[in-house]
């Protein structure tokens, strides 16, 4: 009946609309569109003393958002701030986990990749090394 089709089509299109709020890209739940970038050239980002050993830190400098980790001592390594399921922004929980908190997805501090899904990819690297006691990152 017209009645039971018009119901399907606004139950569809409001499926459609849920979907798309954690697309990647998107600027709804956290997504990769709310201007978080990774470096496309070397930039300092922080103080090394910012990133203790076995801990990460989420950090932003300018147009450029990054996870960095020490995993040992004097070892950096950068990685994507966003999750590589649906593109929602990944959280630092106690300096010491990678964490999507729109899906639950975590990664490893050392190498970022997946330690729990439903993530599927490992986050993108990054070069990160120190210089002068500062955390360049990119290049």
């Amino acid at each position: 009946s017209r009645r039971n089709a018009l119901v399907a089509g606004a139950t569809a299109t409001a499926g459609a609309l849920a979907l798309s709020a954690c697309a990647e890209g998107s600027s709804g739940g956290g997504g990769g569109g709310n201007g978080a970038a990774g470096p496309e050239s070397p930039t300092d980002i922080a103080a090394a003393s910012e990133v203790p050993v076995g801990k990460a830190a989420k950090l932003t400098k300018g147009g450029v958002t990054v996870i960095v980790s020490q995993p040992e001592n004097g070892v950096f390594k950068a990685f994507s701030s966003t999750c590589t399921h649906q593109g929602c922004q990944l959280n630092v929980q106690n300096n010491s986990q990678i964490v999507c908190p729109c899906h639950g997805s975590q990664f490893a501090l050392a190498d970022g990749s997946v330690k729990g899904g439903p993530a599927e990819s490992p986050l993108k690297s990054y070069k990160a090394e120190v210089k002068d006691g500062r955390i360049i990152v990119g290049g």
